[in-house]
């Protein structure tokens, strides 16, 4: 799924759609900027022990306007809605949340009206307990070309080929950070993945969802 600026609807009445086929009630946040009417989708799971601790899950549903859109973000879109398919008939301790984010793409990157901006805004007015939040971004590209990775500064920071999941957290967040890799650990798997921690606002970890709830 991927949003057109100029029509953005019809990625949204799929976001619906297929959260409501499985058994949720999907949640809208509409809101208008720039002239234009937008909307954050959610879907919400009450927690059977810590109802009031939230666990978000997120991925943002529009694409840059050069790009079909497939890896960034449709690959995570599906992953999302998979989740949410898994479950929705499950019993969950901690609330967990479902969110397709609209405007994570210029010229709404980190701007009041990105998307994920606007719904961690409400969030924080409305007082919700916000214990986690885990963005899904871009997951369906691979490459064990070298060169193929570029936020690998010369290999030192990442492998500078495309081949493996990146888990990034800030400082604040790296016990989230372990819960997963300890998880992850437990599957099996030819996947890689590398964890790392870094700055809130360092070049490339600041450029999705998850950098809003950081804020």
């Amino acid at each position: 799924p991927s949003s057109d600026r100029r029509h953005p609807a019809s990625a949204i009445a799929l976001v619906q759609a297929s959260l409501a086929e499985v058994g949720h009630v999907p949640i809208s946040q509409p809101y208008d900027t720039r002239g234009q009417s937008f909307a954050n989708i959610a879907a919400e799971l009450t927690g059977a022990d810590r109802r009031d601790e939230i666990v978000v899950v997120g991925a943002h549903y529009d694409t840059h306007k050069d790009s079909p859109g497939a890896d960034d973000n449709g690959s995570a879109v599906a992953a999302l809605l998979e989740l949410a398919r898994h479950f929705a008939r499950q019993q969950v301790p901690r609330t967990l949340r479902f969110v397709a984010f609209t405007n994570e793409e210029a010229p709404f990157t980190r701007r009041k009206d990105m998307g994920s901006r606007v719904y961690a805004r409400t969030c924080r007015e409305r007082g919700d307990n916000i214990t986690a939040m885990i963005c899904l971004e871009s997951l369906g590209y691979y490459s064990d070309e070298p060169g193929s990775q570029w936020l690998s500064l010369g290999g030192l920071l990442l492998p500078r080929q495309g081949d493996f999941l990146a888990l990034v957290a800030n400082r604040p967040s790296r016990k989230l950070l372990a819960r997963v890799v300890e998880a992850l650990s437990k599957q099996q798997g030819p996947l890689s993945y590398r964890p790392l921690v870094l700055p809130t606002n360092f070049p490339g970890a600041w450029s999705s969802d998850h950098w809003s709830f950081w804020r």
